[in-house]
């Protein structure tokens, strides 16, 4: 893309009135194009960011009737299976049941026409039958008892129907607000290059910026283990929010969207290991089985500082550049927790319920030990600042 052409285009300029402005005038226009352009895409940034938090609130409320939806699939095909199972044991039933009638109308002849042999038989067939039926007859009520302890057949038909139709809606939103998403990075993206070929052209000096952002963060670990001998299963939904501040690399300093995609592997990685290891200290041991699924529901910025550190950099230029900059790092960086949340349910597919207890103890743990994050982040931010900071040191 010609950022170049656009650039003119936005400052209503051909190329030949561009070239013969004068270096001052020409300099006065490039800096109001660019605030203009900055303006822009701060507000493009919180519309952007209120997009994303409504797409975060409508993804949790799809996750939730998403879990209403298969626990009430699975509860249809339970009764299906159910009754099938009743309509096998009532047609047992009828034919025991008839035994129980042809045998006593046998004894009744035996006993009119003197057959003491056949009468004794046909008595041991008889109650023979009647304990068969008997037998059944307990395991038609079990069956009839277990059918009435779900709500109607109809009934889960129709709010299974009524969550697929608001699932299917919730999608339909999240879908176009994506796409409205794409378009305005899209729009971030031409104004970021305009923005770059405009440092260009006025030749802005070499200094050393420091941008530290503090993100609120959530993120969800789910955990599932299924388990027949037990007796019970493992179905954890665990959100943990925290605050991470932290240095966003100069290539990165003007794409903080950029940022958050290159370390999203990193943060979800360390953050779900965090969560295992504090859910089997401070509450009970997961199974090695145990299927931990972790992911970032929400990235929100909630501050925002640039600093200048070149003098930093430049008076210290005989100490080693990459240990200046793990010092700032170590001082700058900061990871809170605002809050835990802990649902679990002992069935897959039912409703959780909260667990305070959990929460408790597991905030203090991941207080404790959250240089498991914090190590892995900064050792990513390095990485990227570090061969930039070196050049510009040189």
């Amino acid at each position: 893309m010609d950022y170049h052409k656009i650039k003119l285009r936005m400052l209503g300029l051909s190329e030949e009135e561009f070239q013969i402005l004068p270096r001052f005038e020409r300099v006065e226009r490039l800096n109001r194009l660019m605030s203009e352009l900055a303006e822009t895409e701060v507000s493009i940034n919180d519309e952007i960011r209120r997009i994303e938090r409504e797409i975060s609130e409508k993804r949790v409320a799809e996750s939730r009737i998403r879990a209403r939806v298969i626990s009430a699939r699975a509860r249809l095909r339970h009764l299906r299976r159910l009754r099938i199972r009743y309509e096998v044991i009532y047609a047992e039933w009828r034919r025991a049941l008839g035994r129980v009638g042809a045998y006593s109308r046998l004894v009744n002849i035996a006993i009119r026409r003197g057959w003491r042999d056949r009468e004794r038989r046909y008595r041991e067939l008889l109650m023979r039958a009647r304990e068969e039926l008997q037998r059944i007859s307990e395991r038609l009520i079990d069956v009839s008892s277990r059918i009435r302890a779900h709500p109607p057949y109809e009934e889960i038909e129709r709010r299974l129907r009524v969550w697929e139709g608001v699932l299917s809606r919730i999608r339909r939103e999240i879908e176009r607000e994506m796409n409205e998403l794409e378009m305005m990075r899209a729009r971030i993206n031409i104004i970021r290059g305009v923005l770059g070929d405009i440092q260009k052209e006025i030749e802005i000096p070499v200094t050393i910026l420091h941008r530290y952002t503090t993100f609120e963060i959530t993120v969800h670990a789910g955990i599932q283990y299924e388990s027949a001998k037990r007796g019970s299963d493992i179905d954890v939904d665990i959100f943990v929010s925290f605050k991470l501040k932290t240095l966003i690399p100069q290539r990165r300093m003007m794409d903080i969207d950029t940022f958050i995609r290159d370390i999203s592997d990193i943060l979800t990685n360390s953050a779900c290991r965090l969560i295992s290891l504090c859910h089997n200290m401070t509450y009970f041991v997961l199974p090695i089985e145990s299927d931990i699924r972790c992911s970032i529901i929400n990235v929100e910025v909630i501050r925002d500082e640039v600093r200048d550190v070149t003098l930093e950099y430049v008076e210290r230029e005989l100490m080693d550049t990459s240990r200046v900059l793990e010092e700032e790092l170590r001082r700058e960086m900061e990871l809170d927790v605002i809050q835990v949340r802990y649902w679990r349910s002992n069935t897959m597919g039912e409703e959780k319920s909260r667990n305070t207890y959990a929460e408790i103890n597991m905030i203090r743990c991941i207080e404790q030990n959250s240089d498991i994050v914090l190590d892995e982040v900064r050792e990513k931010v390095k990485r990227d600042e570090l061969p930039i900071l070196t050049e510009q040191v040189g």
